[in-house]
Formats: C-alpha cells, sequence, structure tokens
C-alpha cells in the first residue's frame, strides 16, 4: 500500500506546482476545421519591418543573480556538524556527507575506487536494488573523490528525503565494498580514465602537479592518471584500510540545501549516521617539496595534435593564509571572465584560444597558481610570450583605478552571488569539508572590499615569479620543441608520455 501511496503524494505535489491553465473559447473560424482538411494553404513566412516584429535577434536575457542565502549550523549527537541552507522555493532537497580525506590520503587510485565503490552494499542495504531505488524515488545520487575530500550526496523531492538519507547514509558510513561490487565499479574505473588519457588539458594540469610538488608527495598527483595495471592491482583491502583509517565521526561534515525543516531533518541525518566511530587515526598532509628555483618546460608530444595545451604553475600560500584573499582578486584581474587581462591578451588580440583559465588552487600543506589554456598549435609560441609578458607587467605596472574597481566588484559577486541552487550547495560543501566559520564569505567579501592596487601589485611580485615558473605542454613535440628552446624560458624537456 506505501508504493500507491507515494505516489498518489508525487503526482499531487507535482501538480499543485504546475501553473494554472486557463480555458479558452476556440473561435467558430477555427472550430469548424477539421483535422482532415489538407488544402489549407501554406503558411507565408514573411520578413519582419519595423512596423511588425523587430528584424534584429533579441538579446539575451537578463542574468538574474541571487545574493548567498545565510546559512544555521547544527551538531549531531555524535558531534557531526551539520551546515543547513533553507529555501523553499521549490520542493526539493539536497543532502551532502563529506568525509576531509581525499585523492592525497591514499596511494594512487585508492581514494577515486572508494567513491565510486560507496554507491555498493552496505550493511543495512542490498546494492542489487541502489539503482532501482533511487530511480523509483526520484533521487539522484552522486559520489565523488577531490584532492583532500570525498562525498556523496543525493538530491530528490522534500517529501521523499527520509528514504534516500538513510540509504546514503548507510552507504557511505557503513560500505561493504563486495565483490560483485567492485567488479562493477573496476570497469567503470577503467573506462573513465581510458577517457581521461585522451583529454590533453587534464593530462597538461596532472604533469604541472609533478612537476610543481614532485612525483612522491600525494599532491604531486592530485589529478591521477591510472594506467590499467593500476587499476588492476587495486584491492579490496586497498578500500577497507582506508575506511577503516580515515572514516569517522571527528573527520565527516554534513551540507543540506534546500526545502526542509530542520527539526525534522536533523533526526534522520543523526540516525543516518549514528553507527561511524568517534574518532580514527591521525593524519597530515607530508611538508610541500621548495618551489622551484630554475623555469622549465616539459612537452609531452602528442603528433599530430592541432592545438597545445598549456598549463604554467606558480608555488602559492596553502589553505588559510591571508594572502589569499588578494589571490582571489588576482584571479579576476587575469582571468575572471572574458574582461581578465589574459584573455584580451590571447583571444581579443591575437585570437589563438578560446579562453583562458586561471585557478588558485590552495590546500591544506600548499598551493599553486595556475594558468591554463588550449592554443592553435603556430601559436603556441607566441601566445605563450604573451602571457609571461601580461604576467610580468602585473608585478612592473600598477593597476589602472578603472580595472581594478571592476575585477574587484566582479571578484565580490563571485563570493555572495549565486546562479541557483547547485551554486549554494557548493559553496556550503566547501565551507563544511575545511571547517570553516558560516561567515566566511561574507568575511572575504569585506577584506577584498579592502584591497588597493599596490596589494595586487605586492601579491604578484611574490607569487608571479616568471624565472621559475614550470610549463606542461601537451602538443606535436615537432612543431613546438625547437621555438620553444628558441623562446629562452628555460629548459625544454621532451617525453612521450607522463613522469
Amino acid at each position: 500500500m506505501k508504493a500507491p501511496l507515494i505516489v498518489g503524494l508525487v503526482a499531487m505535489l507535482t501538480s499543485a506546482c504546475s501553473p494554472s491553465v486557463k480555458s479558452y473559447a476556440i473561435p467558430d473560424a477555427l472550430s469548424d476545421r477539421r483535422a482532415h482538411d489538407t488544402d489549407l494553404p501554406p503558411p507565408v513566412v514573411k520578413a519582419a519591418t519595423s512596423e511588425g516584429l523587430p528584424a534584429e535577434r533579441p538579446g539575451p536575457l537578463d542574468r538574474k543573480r541571487r545574493p548567498l542565502p545565510k546559512p544555521a549550523e547544527a551538531r549531531l549527537s555524535n558531534g557531526i556538524r551539520v551546515v543547513m541552507v533553507e529555501s523553499h522555493d521549490f520542493p526539493s532537497v539536497s543532502v551532502g556527507f563529506m568525509l576531509d580525506r581525499g585523492v592525497t590520503a591514499a596511494p594512487p587510485g585508492v581514494a577515486k575506487l572508494y567513491a565510486d565503490a560507496l554507491f555498493g552494499a552496505s550493511k543495512d542495504f542490498d546494492s542489487r536494488d541502489a539503482y532501482a531505488y533511487f530511480a523509483y524515488m526520484g533521487a539522484k545520487p552522486n559520489s565523488w573523490a577531490g584532492a583532500e575530500t570525498i562525498g556523496f550526496d543525493v538530491t530528490t523531492l522534500s517529501l521523499l528525503i527520509g528514504g534516500p538519507i538513510s540509504r546514503v547514509g548507510s552507504m557511505f558510513t557503513t560500505p561493504l565494498f563486495e565483490s560483485d561490487d567492485l567488479k562493477r565499479t573496476v570497469l567503470e574505473l577503467r573506462a573513465d580514465e581510458r577517457g581521461r588519457a585522451e583529454a590533453p588539458g587534464m593530462m597538461a594540469s596532472a604533469v604541472l602537479d609533478t612537476m610543481m610538488f614532485s612525483s612522491v608527495h600525494p599532491y604531486g598527483h592530485k589529478i591521477e592518471r591510472l594506467t590499467d595495471e593500476r587499476i588492476k592491482a587495486l584491492s579490496r583491502d586497498d578500500l577497507v584500510q582506508f575506511r577503516d583509517r580515515h572514516l569517522s565521526a571527528d573527520h565527516v561534515s554534513i551540507v543540506v540545501v534546500g526545502d526542509f525543516n530542520p527539526r525534522v531533518i536533523l533526526p534522520k541525518l543523526d540516525r543516518a549516521v549514528s553507527k561511524l566511530p568517534r574518532t580514527s587515526g591521525n593524519f597530515a598532509i607530508p611538508p610541500v617539496p621548495p618551489p622551484p628555483t630554475s623555469a622549465r618546460i616539459l612537452v609531452i608530444d602528442r603528433k599530430g595534435a592541432s592545438q597545445s595545451n598549456i598549463a604554467l604553475g606558480f608555488s602559492s600560500v596553502r589553505r588559510g593564509d591571508p594572502a589569499q584573499t588578494s589571490l582571489a582578486l588576482l584571479q579576476s584581474v587575469l582571468g575572471r571572465g572574458l574582461s581578465g587581462r589574459l584573455n584580451i591578451k590571447t583571444r581579443g588580440e591575437h585570437g589563438s584560444t578560446y579562453g583562458v583559465h586561471v585557478r588558485n588552487r590552495a590546500l591544506r600543506a600548499g598551493g599553486m597558481f595556475e594558468i591554463d589554456a588550449a592554443v592553435d598549435t603556430p601559436q603556441t609560441v607566441e601566445t605563450l610570450r604573451g602571457l609571461l609578458g601580461e604576467l610580468r607587467r602585473m608585478s612592473a605596472e600598477p593597476l589602472e583605478p578603472e580595472e581594478f574597481h571592476r575585477a574587484r566588484a566582479l571578484a565580490v559577486d563571485n563570493l555572495l552571488d549565486v546562479d541557483g541552487s547547485d551554486s549554494v550547495f557548493s559553496a556550503y560543501q566547501t565551507i563544511a569539508a575545511d571547517g570553516l566559520p558560516l561567515d566566511y564569505y561574507q568575511t572575504k567579501a569585506a577584506e577584498l572590499a579592502k584591497l588597493k592596487p599596490a596589494d595586487i601589485q605586492a601579491i604578484s611580485e611574490r607569487i608571479l615569479k616568471t624565472e621559475s615558473v614550470q610549463i606542461a605542454i601537451v602538443g606535436d613535440a615537432s612543431k613546438i620543441a625547437a621555438p620553444l628552446r628558441e623562446l629562452g624560458i628555460g629548459e625544454v624537456v621532451v617525453r612521450d608520455t607522463p613522469p
């Protein structure tokens, strides 16, 4: 009896949320026509005139962004922090369970396989009906592994959230990693990695990780490149050891965003994570290696490539360093949007790329300021010359007031304005996973408002040291290696495969 009742309630809810439909009388001239009338004249399409519809295509609709909503916080009976953001404009809710350990806390491949294998059997549920269950409930589950976090999220209609919470909570807190689940997960992982191997942009970024942090440091493989041999070597024992070492209440946090009642959902969350041990073993990322002292270019040969994927890296500061505020504004100046300096140089002036992406990658023990671009092969060297020239200009010249204020306003907007519930969910996942205060974004926005052009010039001098830049390029070495050496930036090394 429960199934028909649930389906009926969903139908009622959907109907209640649908706009009302008005009835209109059909004119007699139309009601007299029959479906079999085939000798009606074809429609005549006329060009728009100044007296009718506009001949020009209308502009885009206004993009409406919303202020970042104010969150609340609670603690479950075992001490787990829950960050909650209520929004009752649509009857859905997203719940995310997060472990503050990720790729950097395990040998290559373990964290990724662990996250994928969470979608399997647990102590309370059988994996065989997992897909059917979530489909029946209209729920959207998603597990993922980041550099320093593993998460398992689920989104569904508010009315039905209790069941998915109990299911995902059990899968997150008591995974069994049964053989059938692992076989499926390994096959999926192998397919994913083969696809990633064909993504030159990801390869360039991964190679840059190794250049900046070395292959022996966990940060040297934040973006994992897994061969079939490495995947085959992964075992259930690896996942069990990771679970038993890291999974405990003092390393887990939860985010809830959407249409919910805290007094109703908190007891459900408490039951879902009640089986977690309170504490687990200590773990710390080792100190990062000293930053490079000389510039270097590593080219991964991709014969016949029409584009070169370029990744430039500069040693930066760890998460929580006060300089992160200035770096956020520097990111806005250089590449946040098409008005960034690097986009104007490469896309506007040279037309060599669709865009340059600038990322300030702040991690717990260190950081990297990264610049990525995909450029036409013949323009590889000139694009790189232009990028480095703009980076040197950041240190040598103060920003014009107009450019500074535009970039600062954009940086503040990106902190405090959001496009939808997915953006809100992502923003507060960061708050929960990193143990940040609830007013973190508001505090950062206030700090940004106090910055001056001289602060940007100072952080540029500190971080953008082109004499020690590390550059990874995936492209056709036969066409770009010699011109790169003539550029005189630093040593140029060509390899057939990534290090």
